[in-house]
């Protein structure tokens, strides 16, 4: 974790940033009962790593990533997915990720694994992923609980079931897919509508006032914390 003085306040620069200096530099979780948080974590390329944040099995049971800044891990000169977040390895591993922000990335922002995992996201906002066929949120076979996300501007869609399930209510996308999966969804709705700034490289994905129709109509997630 990051002490009191030095988190950041949801925009990058603004405090303890781990720069993994474009190179394949990924942060692994390998252990049970992690937290990792409040940490920006930026600038991954090259194919021999596979996410900025990986949770590996098969242990990391009971792992919680949250208050993140994940971006900038694009690479075009390579065909290997890149994700901000991954769930990797044998199944069995479970994670939560809450109040996190990713941009600016390669093939995934967040993305399941195996029928045996646990995923859940929560208060979660996903732009702007690069590749031709990249996406915001992806199950692979794992089944992914998934509340109060805003998932936009990545070409292969917003989130997607390619293997697994989709569940939850209250998500938001810029195509039509929070229609396909979700209770209460919010869809067709720009980047440029809801956050103060998508512009990268320091982008300010909180929500600008007026940006109807996501301002006060989360869930109530207070008993989940």
């Amino acid at each position: 974790t990051v002490d009191l003085g030095n988190r950041h306040n949801g925009t990058p620069g603004a405090g303890v940033r781990v720069n993994e200096d474009l190179a394949p530099r990924e942060i692994q979780i390998l252990d049970d009962n992690v937290t990792l948080e409040w940490f920006e974590i930026n600038g991954l390329r090259d194919g021999a790593a596979l996410a900025e944040v990986r949770v590996i099995g098969p242990s990391a049971h009971n792992v919680l990533l949250q208050n993140l800044l994940l971006h900038d891990f694009f690479d075009a000169t390579v065909t290997i997915d890149q994700a901000g977040i991954r769930l990797a390895g044998s199944a069995g591993k479970s994670l939560t990720v809450r109040n996190t922000m990713i941009w600016d990335g390669d093939d995934l922002g967040i993305t399941g694994d195996e029928l045996g995992d646990t995923l859940t996201i929560e208060n979660c906002s996903v732009d702007w992923m690069h590749d031709v066929d990249a996406i915001g949120i992806a199950t692979q076979l794992r089944a992914l609980t998934i509340r109060n996300t805003i998932s936009t501007s990545s070409p292969g869609g917003s989130f997607v079931q390619n293997g697994g399930s989709l569940s939850g209510s209250n998500n938001t996308s810029s195509d039509l897919a929070a229609a396909s999966f979700f209770g209460n969804p919010q869809t067709g709705v720009a980047a440029a509508t809801l956050f103060i700034s998508s512009d990268v490289p320091n982008a300010n994905l909180h929500l600008k006032a007026g940006a109807n129709p996501a301002v006060d109509t989360g869930l109530d997630l207070s008993s989940s914390f």
